[in-house]
């Protein structure tokens, strides 16, 4: 994949890049994790710009597990 992001070996649908930034694929869906908000930008304009793609928006559920998250404690909850 180009901008220098790397497939895990342990999970070939997951992407990491070298400003930390992650990319996880399932099926039709990326989620695309960032410490850095405008990184974050930086890589969904690439993406929408050479792909097809629709903005959902935050996370609420994946793969059946409904997805919360808390920004001040910084966590990610799966219930």
């Amino acid at each position: 994949m180009e901008n220098n992001f790397s497939r895990l070996k342990l999970d070939h649908n997951v992407y990491i890049n070298t400003q930390g930034v992650i990319i996880a694929v399932y099926v039709n869906d990326l989620l695309i994790f960032a410490k850095d908000e405008k990184v974050f930008h930086w890589l969904k304009n690439i993406l929408c710009n050479k792909f097809s793609m629709t903005n959902l928006g935050e996370m609420e559920f994946i793969v059946g597990f409904q997805v919360t998250r808390d920004k001040i404690r910084i966590n990610i909850m799966l219930g």
